[in-house]
Parts: structure tokens; sequence; C-alpha cells
């Protein structure tokens, strides 16, 4: 029996093969883990329909009990930068479907609700509370139609193997709402991109009431936006960001976005930042995505020391509302990189400016 304990492991086929040669012909091994993306962050598409969900929930809800802190516009973190925590989740899954075992019951869920109910969040539902428990209901019902439809893929592995040389393993394995391993494998690739549509009318209704968003904060042509300690970038900064500094502001992890409205028409953003260059010199790469289209992808090895001049695909009208999100390839890995620090340090954000 492997019990959550697989997700930690990096020899995850070399393991595999060794319960295979070992285990009796009609024995069985049993597995409960998680196979969902590395370090159990979301997936795009279901990360898609968290930042949907999460404005209509009050803030008592949006308090992360593993790091003490408000956290307005959910941010997926990567547990991977330290201890192993998910370090091959999302190969969990591949690695058993080509390996020397045959299913033999095999039930997967999770991946929306679990966000909601787990750790960080869950001790902030009340079951004594009508709305909690109806959002928590309803939300339970999102996610089995988004997995039954295949739009999203599930995160919770229950599954019974056996041996390749049992006589009396089924044919074909026992599975839950007809959610076979294949149906349930998520493709690595285009883990990066933008997220896939998935239709706005899902049948969700939150049951709190209507939340009023915070107002962007509006961009002047011209007129830089400092990301300094005390300067006007802090209320442009969404997910994936550090407490201010002195002169910058570090992202976090891979992703991270600035949300602002133009004053006028906008063509270009001009971007003075510096990127963490890891210590082996591996490089990596920045995707810049405006409001959910790809504009650039640019190396960070030849990257001048004053940031970047970003070119829009499309002008900004004025008045605009902006959602700038930035995609990172190679964050600081402080199980990797060593040091003091232990934060999963991107770009230094230092001014942006709208031309």
């Amino acid at each position: 029996m492997a019990h959550h304990s697989l997700h930690h492991l990096v020899e995850l086929e070399q393991l595999f093969d060794q319960a295979a040669h070992w285990l009796h012909p009609e024995g069985a091994f049993v597995a409960m883990d998680m196979i969902g993306r590395n370090g159990h962050m979301r997936w795009p598409e279901t990360l898609a329909v968290i930042r949907r969900i999460w404005p209509h929930l009050p803030d008592r809800l949006k308090w992360d009990r593993m790091f003490w802190r408000l956290d307005r516009w959910y941010e997926n973190w990567d547990c991977s930068i330290e201890g192993f925590e998910g370090i091959r989740a999302q190969d969990i899954l591949p690695a058993l479907l080509r390996g020397p075992f045959r299913f033999s019951h095999f039930v997967a869920t999770g991946g929306l609700s679990d966000v909601f109910y787990d750790r960080r969040f869950g001790g902030n539902f009340q079951l004594d509370n009508a709305l909690d428990t109806a959002f928590l209901e309803q939300l339970q019902a999102l996610e089995d139609r988004l997995t039954a439809t295949g739009q999203i893929k599930p995160v919770c592995l229950y599954a019974v193997l056996r041996s390749a040389r049992s006589t009396t393993a089924p044919r074909a394995p026992v599975c839950c709402h007809d959610l076979t391993p294949e149906r349930a494998l998520r493709p690595v690739a285009g883990a990066a991109a933008g997220p896939p549509p998935i239709a706005p009318d899902s049948g969700f209704r939150s049951p709190y009431p209507a939340a009023v968003p915070p107002p962007a904060t509006p961009v002047a042509r011209g007129t830089p936006v400092s990301f300094a300690r005390g300067g006007g970038g802090q209320t442009l900064t969404r997910w994936g960001w550090s407490e201010p500094e002195d002169a910058l502001t570090w992202s976090l992890g891979i992703a991270s976005a600035l949300e602002f409205t133009v004053v006028d028409s906008v063509q270009v953003l001009d971007l003075r930042f510096v990127a963490y260059q890891p210590p082996d010199g591996e490089n990596g790469s920045l995707n810049f995505m405006l409001n959910g289209m790809e504009q650039e992808r640019i190396e960070l090895a030849g990257l001048a020391a004053d940031g970047h001049r970003l070119r829009l695909r499309q002008p900004l009208a004025a008045g605009a509302r902006a959602v700038l999100e930035f995609g990172l390839s190679r964050p600081r890995r402080p199980d990797l990189d060593g040091g003091g620090d232990k934060r999963p340090l991107g770009i230094a954000l230092i001014a942006m400016t709208a031309a």
C-alpha cells in the first residue's frame, strides 16, 4: 500500500518495477495519492474556474490558514519548492498506465472542490451555515459536470492494481462514473499556455451576496508607476507577488498578474525589471499575456538591464481594463538553488510606463 507517499518520490518507475517484481501474482498494489499538477498546483483550465468563483466569496472564506494571510486573488502555490512536496505528482498516473501493473479498481476525484475544503481554506467554512453548505454542494456538482465532460481532470487517485501475472484480476478495471484511468489522464503539454475556454454559464450560482470588485487603478500614458514600497504599483498587483521592498517588488513562482485601466489609448508597456538568474546559468523565458491573449515570449539570458519594451498585439482603447499576466518558465527553487531565502523569486518589477 502506498498512502499519499508517491507524490514525494522521484524514482517512480523504479519503485513500480520493484514492487511488481516482488508482488505475489495474485497480490494487490493499493495506491491513494495526488495525481494533479506538480507541486499540487492547479492546471490552467481548473485555475480559470477557481478565479471566476473566487471574487464571489466573502473575505472570511479567503483566509489562508497555511500562510496566515488574506488571499484576495487565490495564489496558485507551488508546494514542490521545498521538501519534495508533489515533486512528480503529475507523473504518477502516466507511470502506472505504462508500468508493470493492471488497474483492477479505479476512482479519481478532486481538482476544483479540494481547493476549498482542503487545509488552506477548508477550516473557514462552517457546516452549520446554510450558505456555506449550499456553496460546497454546488461546487461539488460543478466539479462533477466539468470532470464528466473532460473540461477539467481529477487530482486525487484511489486505485487497486494487480500484477500482470494475475489470472484472477478483472479484464477491465471497475471504475466510478465511467471515469477510466485513461480518461482521467491530463496531458502535461500545454500547462504553461493560457487556459482553454470554458463556458461562462456553467450552471454555478454563488449563494453569497454579490461582492463589489475593487476598482482597477487608472494608468496614464507617459507616467511611470513605481513598484517600490509606498509606490502606486501596489494597487495594481494581483496574484503572485511578495511584499514590496525599497526599490521593487518580486514576483513569486511561475505566474503573477497586474490589473489596471488605461486613461488613454496604449500600444506599448515599458516594463523595468530584473530577472532571477539560476546559479547554474540555466536560461529561462518569460511569457506576457494581456486579457487572456499571448503577447510575446522572451528569453531572459539576453535581457537588457532595464527590462523590456512590450508592444501590444492590439492597442488598449482609452478606459479599457487590462489584466497583464507574467508566466515564468523557471523561478528560483530554494530546494535546488540553496541560500537562506525560501521564496521562489521570479522577476523584480521596478516600474511600468504606458506609451
